[in-house]
């Protein structure tokens, strides 16, 4: 199937110990479908399925193989499903509307960080700025990105 979302508010609401507390409210579709043969009888089912969330996520700063990522703290999340088939043999359509449980990690993979900063700035003919050991800092209500900074002489 296909399937489409709008993350209509995502607000940060704090940073601290490593961690930003983050409110979304998520809304999409999936067009579904399914085939087969039961009883002797074929069967053809395509379902559209509305999905809503409204929730606090936590997400933490951490290194990974590109830099930094944010990733989401596992959380069991409440998603509204609201599910319509339609059922050409018998002209209507079945409504089912509910509540699923599901993991935050199964939906929300990490998020990498943008390298703000290029390693290397040169200044002038014979000097440059190596910047080395970044990282990024969740603290006190704001996000910090840090390096070492060193001149060296050009070679």
């Amino acid at each position: 199937g296909s399937g489409s979302a709008d993350l209509r508010d995502a607000r940060v609401e704090s940073i601290k110990n490593s961690k930003l507390q983050l409110y979304v409210d998520f809304a999409g579709r999936v067009k579904s479908q399914a085939r087969g043969k039961q009883i002797g009888f074929d069967y053809t089912a395509d379902p559209d399925i509305g999905v809503s969330l409204k929730d606090r996520l936590q997400f933490v700063v951490e290194p990974s193989a590109k830099g930094f990522q944010l990733r989401v703290v596992p959380k069991k999340l409440n998603m509204h499903l609201d599910i319509v088939v339609r059922v050409p043999m018998i002209g209507k359509d079945v409504n089912s509307s509910r509540d699923v449980e599901i993991d935050s990690t199964a939906i929300i993979k990490p998020i990498d960080l943008p390298t703000v900063l290029s390693p290397n700035v040169t200044f002038g003919k014979n000097r440059k700025l190596v910047l080395k050991n970044f990282y990024y800092r969740a603290e006190s209500d704001r996000m910090q990105f840090a390096a070492d900074l060193n001149f060296e002489q050009k070679e």
